[in-house]
């Protein structure tokens, strides 16, 4: 006689996948019978997937194609006897979600014709043709037949729209040609503004039909890198640290996140988008003045470099220490 029904208690599975189910029949013995007479089975899905067929043993579930949790519910019936067991045997399913989408990578196309572009007013050699694919680099010097490192611009491929060139020249401007930098602070931990060093530049972009853009906006962003001097490193507050690009965006200078290669004597920033930029030396906050620290230039060694000289400080003394040792032994001995 039908007793009892078991079932799988838990079912963790993928989105849209199939799974066999099975109800096995306990006797009243306490074993599993699978040869009892008049065993129906009654099942229902729940909201997470479908079954094949809902009165076999061994349906198969399907489940939906999203994530869900829910309940599978399974009870037999033994002739017109009641439900076995009475309130049904519940199953969890949990459904995973299917698997995000791969984004397809879009390779970028040059155009058919690579134009020639130049300028008018300029040569060839005066800009750089960036085409999608393979982007470009564009170099000048800060001034003529000048040995530090050039000014410089890196475009990395898929930086401009597929189908379409452009060409990049960097102009060297003076001051007189941009807007001040912003009033300092007067209170505060930082000034909120800089002074100008060396190097300011504009950077100009073109049409394939060599006609000035008034703005430009990369897909990828480009770098910039504008050499440093020595009164630039002398002038800025907190020396190499306090050097940086900032860009002005049409109504005030933003200052970029800009990395400082002392070896190679330059600064560098990304940008996407472009107008001038400028080397900017950082000015000490009002709060550094009042504690009586240098207000610009003077750049102070950094605290490594002060630990180096207090060891070599004490080596010196050790040193002392040890020669007058020997010098008195030696006079006790003559």
């Amino acid at each position: 006689m039908l007793a009892d029904l078991t079932a799988p208690g838990v079912l963790n599975v993928q989105s849209g996948q199939a799974i066999g189910l099975s109800a096995t029949p306990i006797d009243d013995d306490g074993k599993v019978n699978l040869s009892l007479p008049g065993v129906t089975y009654t099942w229902n899905a729940g909201s997470c997937g479908t079954l094949n067929d809902s009165t076999s043993r061994t349906p198969t579930f399907t489940a939906v194609n999203n994530a869900c949790s829910g309940t599978i519910t399974v009870h037999a019936n033994q002739g017109s006897g009641a439900n076995v067991p009475s309130g049904g045997r519940s199953i969890s399913i949990n459904v995973a979600a299917p698997p995000a989408t791969a984004v397809p990578t879009v390779v970028p196309v040059d155009p058919v014709v690579i134009p020639d572009i130049v300028p008018e007013g300029l040569d060839a050699e005066d800009v750089a043709v960036i085409l999608p694919s393979t982007g470009g680099t564009f170099n000048v010097p800060q001034d003529p037949g000048d040995d530090a490192p050039p000014i410089s611009i890196d475009i990395p491929g898929g930086a401009i729209e597929s189908g379409a060139a452009a060409a990049v020249t960097i102009n060297v401007v003076s001051v007189g040609s941009v807007a001040a930098p912003p009033p300092a602070a007067t209170e505060g931990a930082t000034s909120g503004t800089f002074r100008f060093g060396s190097t300011i530049i504009e950077i100009q972009w073109y049409d394939d039909t060599g006609a000035a853009l008034d703005t430009f906006k990369l897909n990828r962003p480009a770098e910039i890198c504008v050499p440093f001097n020595q009164a630039d490193l002398a002038g800025a507050a907190g020396g190499p640290d306090g050097m940086s690009i900032w860009r002005y965006n049409g109504t005030e200078w933003i200052e970029l996140n800009s990395t400082v290669n002392i070896s190679a004597g330059t600064v560098c920033a990304r940008t996407l988008n472009f107008s001038f930029f400028a080397l900017g030396l950082s000015v000490a906050a009002p709060d550094a003045e009042e504690a009586g620290l240098p207000s610009t230039g003077d750049y102070a060694p950094s605290t490594w470099t002060m630990v180096l000289a207090m060891l070599a400080g004490i080596a010196l003394v050790a040193v002392g220490a040890f020669t007058a040792r020997r010098a008195r032994r030696v006079r006790a001995t003559s």
